[in-house]
């Protein structure tokens, strides 16, 4: 038995700064060309300012921080020369404070694994290895950030210049004797007379499931597991094939705190009952939970080939795998999309293939040793299709003509789900109308080279390096369009959505279809280089 047994403490701590420029944000009609009358000559058509207030405090910052205090225990045993097994445990303890100086988490969990490693026939030729394990995902302080427990107050105005040139009253004396104006001069020196007619707007934080008493927010975890084995083909050749089983669990988004459903034992709503719906007027805050709807998993077989002589090596690998889930949120979307906000608009068609997925990839690399001090490496990739998730914005998917849903392929059945459970349109949300990665893109594939020539100059080892990326110069496509109702000229096509009334002509407008590539990789490129060694 080898035991190894530890510690670890971790103090996190992050700033998170977001403030107007000029302590405000300014709403304008148009652009710089446009005929109006500029009153402070800012050189934009001004029509109503938005105030953080106070103003003072537009750059205060949002401070979070947080402890993870890890203690680990793991044994290696071998009860035969040629057979091991490392059982172990891991835990992990996760405390968060946010800006007010309020503990909003206090995450732990266990997590146990177990490896083995056994040499079939002792000679190294035959081997199996296995291994299981739940890891713990300490997630980030963008949980505290967005649960800082500080309001966030702004003041929104009408502008004089907003009126001046929609009303003609460019003189605050003839506004009505009820309205209450007064000047506003921003951190440039630029001078509005503002209007104070269109109220206050207070966003108030998220909140925890600790601190709003509801219960205790878990730790995100995965389960994984790994079964490998590996033969020796021939001298320095060797074979090598890998299952791997990867499951990720109580991930943490935001909802309406409303939707006590997903943190309770109570029945799910129903897509055929509207009176289960998430409510508008019920959705006035935000709860941080962990979605038990929420799940993700991963499913791979890698082949592994590797084989090396002299003056070569060669690698090559062969995965056929499958990434499904409703989520491929983590740290980096901050725990704080629209994804799980109101049922069912965020939750329909959410099932399917993520991103990541494509079903074959295939992976060559290797080098030659050539003479003259010559070295020759090849890099390449062959990927199968990819798969997007059509999408829309509930605003356009409602406002959406006949024709331009021909174009599309869709119908306006699922328009229902475009409202919350009292009827309000949520427009500012976006609704799948087909299953999450139900488009297909087309396969790629890159081939990357690179050649050396190594010289020694007295006590120095001089190598030049040229590398050429890209080497066949293909056109890679990068980012296919997902969203329908895109009207860009550039990349759509032609729709005849009506006719002029006057002329009779037929009314156009370019909409871009579903997986139109529209963003590519660089061409051939070539990258000189040096390197010495003394």
């Amino acid at each position: 038995h080898e035991f190894k047994v530890g510690l670890e403490y971790n103090k996190l701590m992050f700033n998170d700064i977001s403030y107007y420029n000029g302590g405000a944000f300014i709403y304008d009609h148009g652009g710089e060309n446009e005929d109006f009358t500029d009153l402070n000559g800012d050189g934009f058509n001004n029509h109503y300012m938005v105030v953080k207030e106070p103003v003072e405090t537009a750059k205060d910052p949002v401070y979070s921080e947080g402890e993870i205090r890890t203690f680990y225990l793991q044994d290696s045993w071998r009860p035969m020369s040629n057979l091991t097994f490392k059982p172990g445990v891991r835990f992990e303890n996760v405390t968060m404070d946010n800006s007010a100086g309020t503990q909003i988490a206090d995450m732990d969990r266990w997590q146990p694994r177990l490896g083995v490693a056994w040499d079939l026939t002792g000679d190294a030729k035959f081997v199996f290895r296995g291994s299981w394990g739940r890891f713990m995902d300490p997630t980030a302080l963008s949980i505290p950030g967005f649960a800082s427990g500080v309001d966030q107050v702004y003041h929104d105005y009408n502008t004089l210049e907003f009126y001046c040139n929609f009303l003609g009253i460019c003189d605050p004396s003839r506004l009505p004797p009820n309205w209450d104006w007064h000047s506003f001069t921003n951190w440039e020196g630029i001078d509005y007379t503002l209007i104070d007619n269109r109220g206050t707007t207070v966003y108030g934080p998220a909140q925890t499931l600790d601190q709003a008493g509801l219960g205790q927010l878990d730790a995100p975890y995965a389960d994984e597991l790994i079964l490998a084995f590996e033969t020796q083909l021939a001298p320095e050749t060797s074979f090598e094939l890998t299952y791997i089983d990867k499951k990720t669990k109580d991930i943490i988004e935001d909802t309406c705190s409303n939707n006590t459903w997903i943190w309770t034992n109570e029945p799910y709503p129903s897509l055929d009952d509207p009176s289960t719906w998430t409510t508008a007027a019920g959705c006035e805050n935000w709860i941080i939970t962990n979605n038990p709807y929420l799940h993700r998993k991963y499913k791979g077989i890698i082949g592994k080939f590797e084989t090396r002589g002299d003056w070569w090596h060669l690698l090559v690998s062969l995965t056929n795998s499958s990434s499904k889930g409703n989520s491929a949120n983590g740290a980096l979307q901050s725990y704080a999309t629209g994804l799980g906000d109101y049922f069912p608009v965020n939750f329909i068609n959410q099932y399917g293939y993520l991103p990541d997925h494509r079903k074959n990839r295939l992976k060559v690399s290797g080098y030659a040793l050539l003479p003259w001090d010559i070295t020759v490496g090849i890099d390449g990739y062959w990927s199968d299709k990819g798969h997007i998730t059509p999408y829309s914005s509930c605003q356009n998917y409602l406002s959406a003509t006949q024709p331009v849903l021909d174009f599309y392929g869709i119908t306006d059945e699922m328009q229902q789900y475009c409202y919350s459970g009292d009827g309000i349109p949520l427009n500012g949300y976006n609704i799948y109308l087909k299953k999450r990665g139900s488009f297909e893109t087309k396969p790629t594939w890159n081939v990357d080279l690179q050649i050396s020539k190594a010289f020694q100059i007295k006590q120095f080892d001089v190598s030049l390096v040229l590398a050429v990326y890209n080497a066949f110069g293909r056109e890679l496509d990068q980012y296919f369009n997902g969203e329908y109702f895109w009207q860009n000229e550039e990349f759509g096509d032609p729709v005849v959505v009506g006719q002029n009334p006057t002329t009779g002509e037929d009314l156009i407008e370019y909409y871009v279809p579903i997986g139109k590539a529209y963003s590519y990789g660089l061409p051939r490129r070539y990258e000189l280089g040096f390197r010495i060694e003394f």
